[in-house]
């Protein structure tokens, strides 16, 4: 149960149920039959994307990794230090 919890994104997917609840009851200010219906149907559409997700990322990660056998050395440097770089040989360059 662990795993599909895992898989799903459950706490992602009852967050965004719940925002499309509260749009709906702000904006028809009414419940009824379809409003349960619709919860459900948000909230199976967001387990369903969850998971389609997880399954879309499982190879380009292993291909990441793999491609980069140095990645305790890139953890250490801050994102935007590469570009600073080249931005700096660009601007040496200009001048």
């Amino acid at each position: 149960m662990k795993h599909l919890f895992a898989l799903c994104k459950i706490r992602i997917s009852l967050l965004s149920t719940l925002s499309f609840a509260a749009g709906w009851i702000l904006a028809s200010g009414r419940l009824g039959p379809a409003f349960i219906v619709l919860i459900m149907g948000t909230f199976f559409l967001a387990c369903g994307a969850g998971a389609l997700n997880q399954i879309q990322e499982r190879r380009p990660e292993r291909a990441r990794t793999k491609a980069n056998s140095n990645a305790e050395f890139f953890d250490i440097f801050p994102a935007g230090m590469g570009l600073n770089r080249v931005l700096s040989m660009r601007a040496s360059v200009l001048l």
